[in-house]
């Protein structure tokens, strides 16, 4: 239960961050923001920063494929399917084989959004992810100065044994 409400206020606290702060900037994509905060928020800094530098690395290999094939050849279904092969192979060049769905699924937002053109939408796709990504850094990291500080006032605090 401990661990559950824990996580429930980190999701919480990162999903308000990223409301308010995209409302007051008027940005665009803050759902993609708070995927990614929800999707590298891990158990310890550690885990969350290997999640973060992953999903970022996936998301940005995504997004780049997904413009630089529909600016240079279009953004049809040969295109797209193109796109998908091409990130895949990148990705396995890459090492990222963990990271295959989301950088495909970088690719499909980018290139079959009827929202915006593809530029625009790789732009908001790739800066909603970081952005996201840091917030949960961020507060990943709050988290570990706070426990460990508790744990210290404990020790200082338990009775000697």
């Amino acid at each position: 239960m401990r661990i559950a409400a824990l996580y429930a206020f980190q999701i919480l606290f990162c999903a308000a961050i990223l409301l308010a702060g995209y409302h007051i900037a008027r940005a665009p994509s803050v759902q993609w923001a708070i995927v990614s905060a929800i999707m590298v928020m891990q158990p310890g800094l550690k885990e969350s920063l290997n999640a973060s530098f992953t999903r970022i690395a996936a998301n940005l290999i995504g997004a780049a494929v997904g413009l630089g094939v529909g600016c240079l050849l279009g953004d049809s279904v040969w295109q797209f399917l193109l796109a998908l092969a091409l990130v895949i192979f990148i990705c396995e060049a890459a090492n990222l084989q963990g990271s295959l769905r989301s950088a495909c699924v970088a690719v499909t937002i980018v290139m079959l959004t009827s929202e915006a053109h593809v530029v625009t939408s790789g732009l908001e796709r790739a800066i909603s992810v970081i952005v996201g990504c840091a917030v949960a850094l961020l507060n990943e990291y709050g988290i570990a100065v706070w426990q460990r500080r508790v744990g210290k006032e404990r020790k200082v605090h338990s009775p000697a044994g």
